[in-house]
């Protein structure tokens, strides 16, 4: 959710921070993201942070475990961690009446108060060992197997965390 307009690739190679934490989800996790996540899937929102120069950072993040299990998918026993990530955005863009930057936390239009996000997030274990020699942050032991923003339903496990 936090990006900068002057560091996210082109309208052709979207990079920098629209992709950046890319690195934490599976495999599956990352043929996912190239295929249905907004930052991906066309120029829609490249062109709105491009056009209105907005740098957006996550702020006062409270992540919070919502359920552990261990499900048996295709034959092998896996680890899985349901977290709620409940956040704020601080954006700075440029005002289009003025042409000032301003900076503040995103309102909620119909109350004027801040607008606060949930992230549904889907984490696997997966054994850094098994991760290899360019395994994310050394290894955390932890990769995203799906997520979704500001959902009302409980999230189901997108598929073999393998793949």
């Amino acid at each position: 959710m936090s990006y900068d307009y002057r560091n996210i690739g082109t309208p052709t190679h979207h990079s920098g921070t629209l992709t950046g934490a890319t690195f934490l989800l599976t495999s599956g996790g990352q043929v996912r993201f190239i295929h249905n996540d907004v930052r991906m899937i066309n120029n829609v929102l490249y062109d709105k942070i491009h056009t209105g120069k907005i740098i957006q950072q996550v702020v006062n993040a409270q992540p919070s475990l919502v359920q552990f299990k261990i499900v048996q998918v295709q034959g092998q026993q896996h680890k899985f961690a349901w977290i709620n990530v409940a956040f704020e955005l601080l954006q700075s863009k440029i005002d289009p009446a003025s042409g000032k930057r301003i900076e503040r936390i995103q309102v909620d239009p119909a109350t004027g108060q801040p607008l606060l996000h949930h992230m549904a997030v889907i984490l696997v274990r997966i054994s850094p060992q098994s991760q290899g020699i360019n395994a994310p942050m050394g290894g955390t032991g932890w990769l995203v197997d799906t997520y979704e923003l500001d959902t009302s339903t409980f999230l189901a496990i997108a598929t073999d965390p393998s793949l």
